[in-house]
């Protein structure tokens, strides 16, 4: 069993505590550990470290070192630039069939997301392992504790095992109204882009579903991972279709399963989903550190200083050495239409 951490995302929806020179996945916000570092210890009671991988982009690569001692460099597949989840996979598949057999089953985990009730985890991912060995696309569903309109959603079907179904559908972010008859119907998951298979499996399925990227990583493989071809790599890189695993493989194939799991599971993808798993006081809010809040709830305040509220509710304050960012919580998906307006203002030292 091979893991594979996909750590190229640069998290612009954290901006700016998430600059080009330390991604979400890099930050420590949650505690002692950085997002990233939780990520590899979960891998860890299962895999050993030489079997542990990560893909990033090469601006990250000094990062993953800081974070990661303990992974050699072989360790680390460095991507020519982002391209979505099945350029990435497929290229990261292509480097890992020169040191495994093609039948060493891949775990792809984010490296961004929270989880605890490990042992659910482990589990769960223990059971997929066996639908990998024997040829099946697995994927793993959150199990819904409210209707969430920011998540895909996995319909499962027919059940395969006591742990296992038969997908059904993919569905994409609902409404609010499609999200409560998803909750209520029971049969539908949070897509939390964990996906289980083999080497021979996921490599046969981009060469039938994903055939124009396979082929331009075919021509990738033949020039060698060596440093003097990295930018001839890069110009065929940037030529692949720029779409999600999902679409690209999962939606194609018909041996494809869901495990369903119980966790307490947060993707901290927006400074609203970071609020929700942060210990906050009586009146839901949170400070980084010292705070005064009058007749004001449910605010996230990150900030080195004291940060003073008077009847506000539901606001995000982020101060850096550079920036100040004030924003509702419920806009906190448009940080990144910010981030556009720094770039065309060519306010680079600011990313």
């Amino acid at each position: 069993m091979i893991g594979l951490i996909m750590a190229g995302g640069a998290g612009t929806r954290f901006w700016p505590l998430s600059k080009k020179d330390i991604a979400k996945q890099y930050l420590k916000i949650f505690g002692e550990k950085s997002l990233i570092q939780l990520t590899y210890e979960r891998l860890r009671l299962m895999l050993e470290p030489s079997d542990i991988y990560v893909v990033t982009t090469i601006d990250q690569r000094s990062q993953i070192h800081d974070n990661l001692p303990e992974l050699k460099r072989e360790n680390i597949i460095i991507e020519p630039c982002a391209m979505n989840t099945a350029a990435c996979i497929n290229y990261s598949a292509n480097y890992l069939k020169t040191r495994y057999r093609l039948e060493e089953t891949l775990l792809i985990v984010p490296a961004d997301h929270l989880i605890d009730n490990l042992e659910e985890f482990v589990f769960k991912i223990e059971e997929g392992k066996k639908f990998a060995q024997n040829g099946y696309h697995v994927i793993f569903g959150i199990m819904p504790t409210y209707p969430a309109t920011g998540y895909g959603y996995i319909q499962a079907g027919q059940p395969v095992s006591p742990v296992a179904f038969h997908v059904e559908h993919f569905k994409e972010k609902p409404n609010i109204e499609t999200a409560k008859s998803f909750l209520e119907n029971g049969s539908f998951f949070w897509n939390c882009g964990i996906f289980f298979w083999s080497l021979q499996t996921i490599l046969k399925s981009f060469e039938r579903y994903y055939k124009e990227g396979y082929d331009i990583l075919k021509q990738i493989s033949d020039l060698e991972y060596k440093p003097e071809n990295y930018y001839k790599i890069k110009a065929l890189y940037k030529k692949l279709p720029r779409i999600p695993v999902d679409i690209a493989v999962m939606e194609k194939t018909d041996k494809r399963v869901v495990l369903p799991m119980k966790l307490n599971w947060n993707d901290v993808g927006s400074y609203k989903s970071m609020h929700e798993v942060m210990d906050k006081d009586l009146n839901g809010n949170y400070a980084q550190q010292k705070y005064i809040a009058i007749n004001s709830k449910d605010n996230l305040l990150l900030s080195k200083k004291l940060v003073c509220c008077i009847d506000i509710d539901n606001i995000v304050v982020v101060e850096t050495d550079d920036v100040i960012l004030i924003l509702p919580k419920e806009s906190s998906e448009k940080v990144k239409e910010v981030v556009e307006e720094v770039k065309n203002r060519n306010l680079k030292s600011l990313l």
